[in-house]
């Protein structure tokens, strides 16, 4: 079946509602995780496990560690938040805000309010259905499982490196985004398949394949897990060190530097072209 634009509009709405449903379900159990203070080691455990066990069920991205005997466990979990804009209704923003706690024998669990590390657009959303050509949210979901990881990295480049602009990779493709400096995260703005014969699309390849090949040969996800598991609970993720690892290549990408600047859409362009006909022509 051939996903079109119309039918991406409304597998993207189900999408959003179900991140809703997603986050109120989730913020019920995290509530069952804070009462009280675990007073022996299988209480940390059991406490982890009701965390593991409700991030499965969401399907989020999440990292976490632990004593071997089960005296803590820390926490790094990224929970969409679904909010409106001022653009309207049918093009909200999903914040991936990330959760961090800490579960200690004979402690209270801290917990710090969620901070805003990655935004993807509704249009973003639509596109990925669209472009992947899938129906079932939970492949849009795993495609864009790296994203959110190597966005905290990305992000930190974009500032440190002047970016206005960036590519994040996922599994097969990349979302296009804008930096934003005042909130200090990547707002995806769309998201395209890689392979293009478009010109334009080639240099995003480009672009992708660098940042890829350094997030593979760094270790991918689990040294992200790794490097944010080492900060304190908190600690500000801008201090995450390995946008370092990239900032070399990304400095030579000019294009990056720029504003961004949505791309041309065909099929949008002829529906304001007949619209803008329908009002301008003369009336019976």
């Amino acid at each position: 079946m051939l996903v079109d634009q119309s039918l991406s509009k409304g597998l993207a709405d189900t999408l959003l509602v179900e991140f809703d449903d997603i986050h109120v379900e989730f913020i019920r159990s995290l509530r069952q995780v804070l009462i009280g203070k675990p007073q022996k080691r299988k209480s940390v455990r059991e406490k982890s496990e009701r965390m593991l066990q409700a991030g499965e069920r969401a399907a989020l991205t999440q990292f976490y560690a632990h004593h071997p005997r089960w005296r803590w466990s820390t926490w790094n979990i990224f929970l969409p938040f679904v909010t409106q804009t001022d653009a309207g209704r049918f093009n909200r923003l999903v914040f991936y805000k990330n959760l961090r706690l800490h579960i200690a024998n004979s402690k209270r669990v801290e917990f710090v309010e969620p901070r805003k590390v990655f935004a993807v657009t509704e249009h973003a959303f639509e596109r990925l259905f669209q472009r992947l050509n899938v129906l079932n949210a939970f492949q849009v979901r795993e495609e864009i499982h790296d994203a959110i990881c190597i966005s905290l990295i990305l992000s930190e480049a974009a500032s440190q490196l002047g970016l206005q602009q960036m590519v994040v990779p996922t599994k097969s493709g990349a979302f296009l985004c804008h930096f934003d400096a005042d909130d200090h995260l990547l707002v995806a703005k769309t998201w395209v398949k890689l392979e293009s014969a478009d010109p334009v699309r080639r240099k995003v390849d480009h672009a992708a394949e660098v940042i890829l090949s350094i997030y593979r040969s760094m270790g991918q996800d689990k040294t992200v897990a790794r490097c944010i598991g080492e900060m304190p609970i908190y600690s500000d993720l801008s201090e995450i060190y390995l946008w370092e690892l990239f900032a070399e290549a990304l400095g030579r990408i000019d294009w990056l530097r720029d504003k961004y600047v949505p791309g041309f859409d065909a099929v949008g362009s002829v529906w304001k072209l007949a619209r803008k006909q329908g009002r301008d022509s003369p009336r019976s």
